[in-house]
């Protein structure tokens, strides 16, 4: 197919495991005086903030910046804090199947974990991430108007053709995708790695399954609900809710009435909803941000499972 490119990454955002001898250690970013640093589970620090940016660890790597957002450059280190890929990179993306996406002066290849160069993209367009042995969102162009969603493999091989409006990670063997519809909008459902349907389209938006769950959601934009539905599509949880997460651990924020709280898979309230914006738990702690008097700040910090801090909260400029 003549017109056919592909492009690439998105990474899937989640924290992960070292994999050397501190393989049950898990760390946090924090912020502290404009630098970044990583703090433990009890809320210690064990990485001085030192980088101008730092992100969670996945695959036992963080992507780290030194240097300001317009010109800085962009490296990996390990769990114990040492560069292990200097940074030269002007973004760099998640590891997710031992690689990654980055971009240096050239334009967008494919590492490994020593920074060996596996794939040079062709084109410079989009972004895809690997996940469950297919790049996550393979944005390929066909030989019609309008851009369309594939997958492919770490050798570049289309593996699914590109044939849907949007598509989504495969995520416990499942990838969100929208049908096209031509002119009209579609319905988001779920595909297979065989290109089967599993769930027929019929959502407004579909998200990621985790924890045999995912939030899926009905209506206009600025007036959608969502709810949780399990692999066969049945309604778990009904839409009701603002914003609905991810379930992790056995937890999910959802907003009500503004604020954001955590449910369970029978969406009982665990941790009431007082919070802008919560991240999925992780190594049984979640970030948040909470409101201020200011309207240009806000509280940010960790907090367990019990809804208490654990470290924080410290207030922050907010940023849109």
């Amino acid at each position: 197919m003549k017109s056919m490119i592909v492009l690439i990454l998105l990474c899937i955002a989640s924290i992960a495991y070292g994999d050397n001898s501190q393989k049950s250690r898990q760390l946090f970013p924090v912020e502290v005086d404009g630098k970044y640093g990583y703090i433990d589970k009890a809320g210690q620090i064990v990485i001085a903030p030192k980088f101008d940016y730092a992100s969670d660890f996945i695959e036992g790597l963080a992507e780290i910046r030194i240097g300001s957002p317009e010109s800085g450059l962009f490296g990996y280190i390990d769990i114990g804090g040492k560069i292990v890929i200097k940074p030269k990179y002007q973004s760099a993306g998640t590891f997710s199947d031992g690689v990654a996406i980055v971009r240096d002066n050239k334009g967008l290849v494919i590492i490994d974990k020593k920074g060996k160069n596996l794939l040079r993209l062709e084109l410079d367009m989009a972004e895809l991430g690997f996940s469950e042995g297919l790049a996550a969102k393979a944005l390929v162009f066909k030989d019609k108007v309008g851009v369309f969603y594939g997958f492919i493999d770490k050798t570049g091989k289309v593996i699914i053709l590109p044939k849907y409006r949007f598509a989504r990670n495969f995520s416990e063997g499942l990838a969100a995708v929208r049908e096209d519809k031509g002119r009209k909008v579609g319905k988001d459902g779920y595909i297979d790695k065989n290109a089967q349907w599993i769930i027929a389209p019929q959502y407004d938006r579909a998200t990621d399954f985790h924890d045999g769950l995912a939030a899926v959601f009905v209506g206009k934009v600025g007036e959608e609900k969502c709810g949780y539905i399990d692999k066969k599509g049945a309604w778990v949880l009904p839409a009701t809710f603002r914003h609905c997460g991810d379930f992790s651990e056995g937890l999910a924020s959802v907003a009500l009435e503004g604020f954001t709280g955590f449910i369970n898979p029978k969406g009982e309230i665990v941790i009431a909803p007082q919070f802008l914006n919560a991240k999925k738990f992780s190594g049984g702690l979640a970030e948040v941000e909470a409101p201020t008097d200011d309207e240009f700040k806000v509280l940010r910090g960790y907090i367990n499972k019990s809804g208490k801090y654990v470290w924080g909260p410290k207030t922050y400029r907010w940023e849109p």
